[in-house]
């Protein structure tokens, strides 16, 4: 099933669920909320954005980006952290 939306087709088909973590210590995880500011033209089209986490939503440190090249470096690096 396809869905219309602002910017073109969504895929709605039911998705197989993921597959399991592999065996790792809880330890080894962490959950965390990342903050997305987006610019975007009027054709849905990312120009830039900032990354941030609620950790630093009070005027901490957030990534600034240009383009989804960027919104991928920007949120790794977020990542590694």
């Amino acid at each position: 099933m396809w869905v219309v939306a602002r910017g073109g087709l969504i895929d709605a088909r039911p998705r197989m669920a993921e597959p399991p973590l592999p065996d790792k210590p809880l330890a080894e995880r962490r959950y965390i909320t990342l903050l997305l500011r987006l610019l975007v033209d009027g054709q849905g089209g990312l120009l830039m954005g900032q990354v941030g986490s609620l950790d630093d939503a009070e005027g901490g440190r957030r990534t600034s980006f240009r383009g989804v090249d960027g919104l991928v470096a920007a949120v790794q690096a977020r990542l590694m952290a």
